[in-house]
């Protein structure tokens, strides 16, 4: 009889995916899916099961162990980019129904999303494509804010910067 006390090593880039994949689904999806949920869009539990169930398959039995073969780690890669993929897409389809949801009288509306359940300031890098310049960015409140322009081409590529969340 084979018995196994315990595990001493692990499969570190497998770890870390693990832990980036968790904290994405945790402080990212989650509060972006109840975000949309509370402005009146489907929550999609069967989705969000479906990527839990990814993760859950990936930490039965210790799968992210340093004893398994090489084709189990690459199943356990699979699942992980699997989950990470839907939970992106899921993402990004909803932060567009919020921001659908969301919109003013204004023609052109830039979108920042805080995740976290406090107030953050700090400077934030995007790249935008508008038609002219100047331009003006506002918060919610009608508050204007202060950009940089750090880098722009023919076709009126910018970077802008500063941004206070609520």
């Amino acid at each position: 009889m084979r018995i196994h006390k315990s595990i001493f090593s692990t499969r570190a880039d497998l770890k870390i995916l693990n832990n980036q994949i968790e904290n994405y689904l945790v402080n990212v999806m989650e509060p972006i899916l109840t975000i949309s949920y509370s402005l009146g869009h489907d929550y999609p539990h069967d989705t969000v099961r479906d990527i839990w169930y990814l993760m859950f398959e990936n930490a039965a039995h210790d799968s992210i162990g340093g004893c398994n073969s090489d084709t189990t780690n690459q199943d356990v890669f699979f699942r992980y980019k699997q989950a990470k993929e839907i939970a992106e897409n899921l993402v990004d389809l909803h932060m567009r129904l919020i921001t659908i949801r969301l919109q003013t009288e204004q023609e052109i509306t830039f979108t920042l999303f805080n995740t976290l359940p406090s107030k953050r300031s700090e400077v934030i890098e995007a790249e935008t494509f508008i038609t002219e310049r100047p331009f003006t960015l506002k918060d919610a409140n009608g508050r204007t804010l202060q950009y940089t322009v750090k880098k722009q081409n023919r076709c009126h590529r910018l970077c802008a910067g500063t941004a206070n969340f609520s």
